[in-house]
């Protein structure tokens, strides 16, 4: 996608999530997502950035409170968050999610995180999924699930080609690390492929991202695939892709949870292990 069109598509983008979230704001607060089924484990992805520049924007502080009253109002087992302002806010966040709640955040500006509010949380090893996007590597002890190898990522909005390697080398460190343990790939992936044959007019190779959901989904199942969308306008960004030992009971997006000029609505992903 050359520079051009890219500014072209993100700003068209922008002024579509602007008139959105002027209407979701008019709707109720209370996500539109059933109580979470009886002894399962409810994951959570969710972008919290917005569209009012080009790079789009993280996280306003004035949105902080509503995002946490949404998670805790779902609540979510693990939460992963896209698009802080930094890994202060994330600390915020998780003190409004209460006090013992397990924090990771990764490195830089406008980080990913994860949070556990029920289970703990630990980096996942020495190694690390260095890669220019927001990227986390954890293991997560779940009361219900037993231990999870988690891996937490913002692929590129740009390039197909960044989001083939990034995606790839997740998939390939979890399938390392995994070794018979359960796996989760969280995420913005800014990933629609086009599985009918269809376009997408945001992709600079959509040929390129089949191929890169086809190698992601080998071994771990899309288990958001029936929620619909995710962001305006109608694309489905967010995953939760998971190790077949978990299997999905419920899956929805919580709509009119947006804030501001939000562009994402939380993924709500109910599990159980097998």
């Amino acid at each position: 996608m050359s520079e051009r069109r890219g500014e072209f598509v993100w700003w068209a983008l922008a002024a579509v999530g602007l008139f959105g979230a002027s209407a979701l704001e008019r709707q109720p607060p209370a996500a539109s997502v059933a109580a979470r089924p009886p002894g399962a484990t409810r994951v959570v992805v969710w972008n919290l950035g917005g569209v009012g520049a080009a790079e789009g924007t993280p996280l306003a502080a004035e949105h902080l409170a509503g995002v946490a009253a949404t998670l805790l109002e779902l609540d979510c087992d693990l939460a992963c968050v896209l698009e802080l302002r930094d890994a202060d806010q994330a600390r915020e966040l998780a003190r409004a999610l209460g006090g013992d709640v397990a924090l990771l955040v990764a490195r830089g500006a406008r980080p990913c995180a994860l949070l556990a509010r029920r289970g703990a949380l630990q980096v996942g090893g020495a190694t690390r999924l260095t890669m220019r996007r927001p990227a986390l590597l954890a293991r997560w002890q779940s009361e219900a699930l037993g231990a999870v190898h988690l891996a937490a990522l913002h692929a590129s909005p740009w390039s197909a080609s960044e989001r083939n390697a990034q995606l790839g080398r997740a998939v390939d460190t979890l399938h390392q690390r995994g070794a018979g343990a359960a796996r989760l790939l969280l995420g913005d992936f800014n990933l629609q492929a086009q599985l009918d044959g269809g376009e997408d007019v945001f992709s600079d190779d959509a040929h390129r991202d089949v191929e890169t959901y086809g190698y992601a989904t080998r071994e771990l199942a899309d288990l958001g695939r029936s929620a619909g969308a995710t962001a305006t306008p109608d694309r489905r960004l967010d995953y939760v892709l998971a190790s077949p030992e978990l299997r999905a009971v419920a899956v929805a997006v919580a709509r009119g949870s947006r804030r501001g000029d939000m562009d994402h609505e939380p993924l709500v992903v109910d599990l159980r292990r097998e």
